[in-house]
C-alpha cells in the first residue's frame, strides 16, 4: 500500500500532511497551498481542499495503479465515480476516481495508531483524513465487486 503520510512533530504520535519525501508539494506552489490549507473537521473526519492535499501527497495516481490483484478492497461504480475502498483497523480507505478519465478525485485515509493533524493548526486533528470529490450516499445504480471475487463483474475491468 503507498504511503501517503509521515509522522511529524504534532504532538505525540500524530501524522501531520508535511511532505511526503519528493511527491508533488516541494515548490514554492505546493508550499503556498500548505500554508492556506483550508481545514474543517467533523466527529469523525479530518478534510482539507483538493489543492493542499495534493501538495502533499500523489494525486498523480490512476484507477489502473490499484487493482484486484492483492485479493484486497471493493471497486463501487456510480454516479460518474469510480471508488476503490480497502478496510482497515482504523477505517476504511478510500480512494475515488472519475469514471471516465480515471483521474484520482478524492482520497480518505484512515490510522488507528495516531491521528491527522491540519498544517495550519495542529490542534485539529482526527483518525481520518478526506479530500476531494466522492460519489454521494444518495447515488442509485451502484455496481460493486469484492476483490475476492477477482474475475467477475466490474473487478474484470480494473
Amino acid at each position: 500500500m503507498i504511503a501517503l503520510s509521515l509522522l511529524a512533530g504534532a504532538g505525540c504520535g500524530s501524522k501531520s500532511l508535511d511532505p511526503d519525501g519528493g511527491r508533488p508539494g516541494k515548490d514554492a506552489s505546493g508550499e503556498q497551498a500548505v500554508s492556506a490549507c483550508q481545514c474543517t473537521a467533523d466527529t469523525e473526519a479530518l478534510t482539507v481542499d483538493w489543492a493542499c492535499y495534493c501538495a502533499l501527497h500523489d494525486c498523480t495516481q490512476t484507477q489502473q495503479q490499484y487493482g484486484c490483484s492483492g485479493g484486497l478492497g471493493t471497486w463501487t461504480r456510480g454516479c460518474g465515480f469510480d471508488e476503490y475502498t480497502v478496510d482497515t483497523a482504523g477505517g476504511p480507505e478510500i480512494w475515488a476516481f472519475d469514471e471516465t478519465t480515471g483521474t484520482l478525485v478524492g482520497a480518505q485515509l484512515a490510522t488507528d495508531d495516531s491521528v491527522f493533524a491540519c498544517p495550519n493548526n495542529l490542534g485539529l486533528q482526527r483518525f481520518e483524513l478526506r479530500a476531494g470529490q466522492f460519489r454521494p450516499d444518495t447515488c442509485n445504480g451502484v455496481t460493486s465487486c469484492d476483490c475476492a471475487d477477482a474475475g467477475a463483474g466490474p473487478c474484470q475491468t480494473r
